[in-house]
């Protein structure tokens, strides 16, 4: 019954105009709220710096003005163009028989013809490798600083450098036992909240550090950021840390995956985009990750040299929007 109504869904919805309307309605709220969060507009702000004139620079949600512009049609033509049977993954988690749930599939989908030309119509496009450091300052209606730091990275295209900054990411902002957090929020309480991540794309993707502090220590926080990478580039983590973040790594991905909607999640994102593998053997990977590959991706990626960041201060009535590279 499930299967049969999401295939139903996909391939015979109405879209009813009024519903349309609403639902934009919806969408442009969600707009105002993006734009009025300080972590919002900083995302939206890296990915325009990051990866110019490509389609990663234009925010998911869209604009105001974008979304006005969206038709019946719109939402008709793009239903046919994509939501094809060989550009879809269809994933069954349970208590059930695998033989008969791809029957069920099958029976369900047999009359829904391939678009043998469906990869043709996806957007192709490169993207170069930023080089130098480019900065964008904004002033918002804010009691606090909010900045985030990005260094470009391979995205999903390198297995090794993706376990391997997952590591890292740990080791420099991932709870309170990273390097970042004693030092910038308990030792030096340069800003109350740090924090590192990955950002992955297909084409490419960011290693993130973000944090939130008084204006007077934007300048701080950023040279210590750039401090305990380089300790990272010049001093290999002792034993015990290794270990102890790649264990807690392996347990988030666990605990990100205990239920069965979560692995349907989990093995259909990796399936879609070809890499099935990642997920299957993510904790391996972590595992495997060594020393001297720390060194060679920090090396490689944490260039102090070369990365993008995005301010948001206080805004002074006297001051405009000011933006520099």
């Amino acid at each position: 019954l499930a299967t049969d109504i999401l295939v139903d869904a996909i391939r015979n919805s109405t879209f009813p105009e009024d519903e349309i309307i609403k639902e934009l309605g919806v969408i442009k709220e969600e707009i105002n709220r993006r734009d009025d969060s300080p972590a919002g507009k900083l995302n939206d702000e890296i990915y325009k710096i990051v990866f110019p004139e490509t389609p990663y620079s234009h925010a998911v949600l869209g604009t105001k003005e974008s979304v006005s512009q969206l038709t019946r049609e719109d939402f008709k033509n793009y239903l046919s163009k994509f939501y094809v049977p060989n550009n879809m993954t269809a994933v069954i988690v349970g208590d059930i028989k695998t033989e008969d749930a791809i029957q069920e599939i099958k029976n369900l989908t047999a009359d829904w013809k391939a678009d043998e030309s469906v990869e043709e119509k996806f957007t192709n496009f490169e993207v170069l490798r930023q080089e130098g450091i480019h900065e964008l300052i904004l002033e918002k209606d804010v009691n606090m600083s909010y900045v985030l730091m990005a260094f470009q990275t391979s995205g999903h295209s390198d297995k090794r450098e993706n376990a391997t900054l997952d590591v890292v990411s740990s080791i420099l902002g991932e709870g309170r036992s990273s390097r970042l957090y004693k030092r910038i929020v308990e030792k030096e309480q340069i800003a109350p909240l740090v924090q590192a991540y990955i950002s992955r794309m297909t084409r490419s993707g960011m290693f993130v550090v973000y944090g939130t502090m008084d204006r007077g220590n934007v300048q701080k926080f950023r040279e210590t950021v750039i401090e305990e990478i380089e300790k990272i580039r010049n001093e290999s983590p002792d034993p015990e840390e290794l270990k102890k973040v790649k264990t807690m790594l392996k347990a988030d991905f666990q605990f990100s995956n205990e239920t069965n909607s979560d692995i349907a999640q989990t093995l259909g994102y990796y399936n879609t985009i070809d890499m099935l593998d990642r997920a299957v053997e993510y904790e391996k990977s972590i595992d495997s990750v060594t020393v001297e590959e720390i060194k060679q991706y920090v090396n490689e990626t944490l260039t102090p040299e070369s990365y993008s960041i995005v301010i948001i201060n206080q805004r002074n009535p006297e001051n405009k929007e000011e933006r520099g590279e």
